[in-house]
């Protein structure tokens, strides 16, 4: 019997040994998370080589208007031969005009004026719509480039701010993968006059949930640092049919 016993404990931890071994190697060859190729791509995103130089340049998204002055906007590299964002230095504006009176009135409790108007030298912006496009037509070669830690910046407001934490990249890969033309629009402006960390975005998807869930509005504004948030009008774009209107001006400590 005892022999009969050291067999069986023997093959018992054979047994264990194989187990342990499969555990293993399923954990090496198993899939890693995060692993598409695209995404990766996109989450080290950096500046390519395209750059040009604007003057006059007229951008409007929905209820914001971005005026460049002047100035050099530098593309970051193609992701599946597409172009998802792009940043500007230089001298710019950006004004916002809510569609109905009772969001510009409140809006006008930010600003302290009647007009929202926010001067920047600095811009990062992100899209899948045809702001690239827009861009190109309007805009000559530069000989310059840009600074790319405005970029870096907003990278990682996106993955460490506790106040947004959302995930961008993943956002675009959807319009990156699609066949169909993106319509996505996201700016990070350094302000000068309000705010040095404002955020506007526009999303058919209904609008990204920054420091508190917004949709199905589809069109944002905020500004924000590590430790207080603001939140600026709330509304759907003029071509959807729905007429939700959320109050603005909502304050977070």
């Amino acid at each position: 019997m005892p022999f009969v016993r050291t067999i069986f404990l023997a093959l018992a931890g054979l047994c264990g040994l194989f187990l342990l071994q499969a555990h293993a190697v399923e954990q090496v060859s198993g899939p890693v998370p995060n692993s598409n190729s695209e995404y990766q791509q996109l989450r080290n995103l950096g500046l390519g080589t395209e750059a040009v130089t604007v003057n006059g340049l007229t951008l409007k998204r929905d209820a914001g208007t971005f005026l460049l002055r002047s100035g050099t906007l530098c593309f970051v590299t193609p992701v599946l031969g597409k172009i998802t964002g792009a940043v500007f230095i230089g001298d710019g504006s950006f004004t916002l005009d809510p569609p109905i009176a009772s969001e510009r009135a409140m809006l006008s409790l930010l600003s302290k004026e009647k007009e929202f108007s926010e001067n920047f030298s600095q811009l990062v912006l992100r899209f899948t719509d045809l702001t690239y496009e827009d861009v190109k037509k309007a805009a000559s070669p530069a000989s310059g480039g840009c600074d790319a830690s405005s970029l870096r910046d907003s990278q990682d407001a996106m993955r460490h701010n506790r106040m947004l934490k959302w995930n961008l990249d993943a956002r675009i890969l959807q319009d990156v993968l699609s066949p169909e033309p993106g319509a996505f629009f996201l700016a990070f402006i350094h302000g000068k006059k309000y705010n040095g960390k404002e955020i506007y975005a526009i999303d058919p998807h209904g609008a990204p949930p920054l420091i508190a869930r917004v949709d199905p509005e589809e069109v944002e504004f905020r500004h924000t640092t590590r430790t207080s948030s603001a939140c600026g009008p709330h509304f759907t774009c003029p071509t959807n049919t729905r007429k939700a209107w959320l109050p603005v001006l909502r304050q977070t400590a």
